[in-house]
């Protein structure tokens, strides 16, 4: 609901000639088909309230907005109320289910944050900090409409469809980000009225593209514009007064049942109660992180650096993040400080080494994963890595020894087996290979990798028929293995089924042109 509401009110009536050659004329006389800029302005506060069907739901809505950034939306279904607000600083809910109000976090916040502007995105877009591009024309809705596109200053993507005949919005599509999940909102709009003389539509079609069963229509009943709007009215309510430490246990509770929205909220909490708590924030960007929020997570490891900048397992927790997104180079200032802070840093160390190892600096990553291992020696990380590391360098021998001794701390890994069969393979050692795929097959047996790999090594030992039956499993667990169809392909040709093999050869070189003959 909280998606469909963030795109509902104000609707804007566009303006504009037939013959504008640019966003801003466009813009120009949208504002002024809305009723004037100075109009705009005068308002201060604006409620609106309607009834939303959802799939034959009646769920009455009202939204209350005042300038510059506050709303306050409430949804009502047979009695029931759920309450959403930001007062300028913070957003939070409050539920049917739920005692205390809960402040909102991630997309959630970002969405609500986004509801709170009253004139919509064309409106003052520069001093917004957005781009406006005009795409062009379009046919859409049964209608010719411009094709405004509206790039936010945090790169939020809306497109504004606007009637070249009437200068209404018809249509708004949002690229928004619901649990991490990125869906398309078409806003479809209809049934325009004056009010104070600014033209709003006072009915709004919602719908998840490709999800029609999630369409909602909603028929406003009343919009009024600067009327009571108190500031408490946004504010979040006093939350009954738990200590923050009970508010941190609580996450942590929520956190060991892996339900990492609620350990968020928690912690969000005891953050609101003492804003310095270094422990919050930490805990947090945990929660986050094994959320794989990996930039939320380091937002809270930043703040938490610089509340103390003195521990080298913020630095490392950061550099982890870093990584994940991809962004090398800060991890690795951020692995290399917390080894300055504290030398013995094995975390760090084999951290850094695996950042060295994605951008193919092998032998930087095999000299840290060395240290980390002297600091650690029963590291698992740093010998696996050490390992793949040698084996990306082609010295099998070498990366054979550390996979070894990996599985000798932990042998509970299909990977290591997988990875360590794989360079027997390449090494000539068949026998050995088919020994440690089989315990990776029957530590993952759905890992077509693994079968892949045994045919290799079948065909190695000269058993055609192992490898005929490894190939198959292969592709069966994943059709568009081209490798696999390839080697499979050339089995059929020696095994005498010529049209077969053809048939899994061109396949394959459909499937990835650039396979060797």
């Amino acid at each position: 609901m909280r998606k469909f509401l963030s795109l509902s009110v104000p609707i804007l009536l566009i303006s504009i000639v037939a013959t504008a050659q640019n966003a801003d004329e466009v813009i120009a006389k949208h504002i002024e088909a809305m009723g004037g800029m100075s109009k705009l302005q005068a308002v201060k506060s604006e409620l609106t309230i309607g009834i939303a069907d959802l799939n034959g739901s009646k769920i009455h809505i009202s939204v209350l907005r005042k300038r510059p950034n506050k709303v306050r939306e409430e949804l009502s279904l047979t009695g029931v109320t759920q309450i959403q607000a930001y007062d300028g600083q913070r957003g939070w809910q409050l539920g049917p289910s739920k005692k205390d109000p809960e402040l909102l976090i991630g997309d959630d916040l970002d969405d609500l944050k986004r509801s709170t502007d009253i004139d919509g995105p064309l409106v003052n877009y520069r001093a917004k900090g957005s781009k406006v591009e005009l795409l062009g024309k379009e046919s859409t809705e049964g209608a010719d409409a411009y094709n405004l596109k509206v790039t936010s200053s945090d790169g939020k993507v809306t497109n504004c469809y606007v009637d070249v005949h009437s200068f209404l919005e018809i249509k708004r599509i949002d690229l928004m980000k619901h649990q991490g999940t990125e869906e398309i909102i078409e806003s479809i709009f209809g049934d325009y009225k004056p009010v104070d003389g600014i033209m709003y539509a006072y009915f709004t079609k919602f719908r998840k593209r490709g999800r029609p069963e999630e369409t909602m229509k909603i028929k406003i009943d009343k919009i009024e514009l600067n009327g009571p709007a108190a500031d408490s009215l946004f504010a979040m309510p006093s939350p009954a007064q738990l200590p923050a430490n009970a508010l941190l246990n609580r996450g942590d509770e929520y956190v060991s049942q892996k339900n990492y929205d609620e350990a968020i909220k928690a912690y969000t909490e005891a953050i609101a109660f003492s804003s310095n708590n270094v422990v919050a924030y930490v805990k947090r960007g945990l929660a986050y992180q094994e959320k794989g929020d990996n930039g939320y997570a380091i937002e809270d490891f930043t703040q938490a650096i610089r509340l103390d900048s003195s521990r080298a397992e913020l630095f490392t927790a950061r550099g982890v993040n870093y990584s994940k997104k991809g962004e090398y180079e800060k991890a690795i200032q951020d692995f290399t400080q917390a080894i300055v802070l504290r030398p013995d840093n094995g975390v760090a160390l084999a951290s850094r080494a695996g950042v060295y190892a994605e951008q193919g600096n092998y032998d930087r990553a095999i000299q840290d994963f060395r240290e980390a291992i002297r600091l650690q020696p029963n590291n698992f990380g740093a010998y696996t890595g050490r390992g793949l590391a040698y084996d990306k360098k082609g010295d099998r021998e070498h990366a054979i020894e550390d996979y070894t001794q990996a599985i000798r701390l932990d042998p509970s890994h299909a990977e290591i087996f997988a990875a360590r069969g794989k360079a027997y393979h390449r090494n000539g050692d068949n026998e050995h290979a088919i020994q440690d795929l089989n315990v990776a097959i029957r530590l993952k047996p759905n890992d077509a990798a693994s079968f892949f790999n045994r045919c290799l090594a079948h065909i190695g030992v000269k058993d055609a028929k192992g490898a005929m039956e490894d190939c198959n499993e292969a592709v069966r667990l994943k059709p568009d293995y081209a490798e696999a169809l390839l080697i499979r392909g050339h089995l059929k040709q020696k095994m005498g089924d010529q049209a077969g093999g053809d048939a899994d050869v061109a396949k394959a070189r459909e499937l990835k042109p650039q396979l060797p003959q």
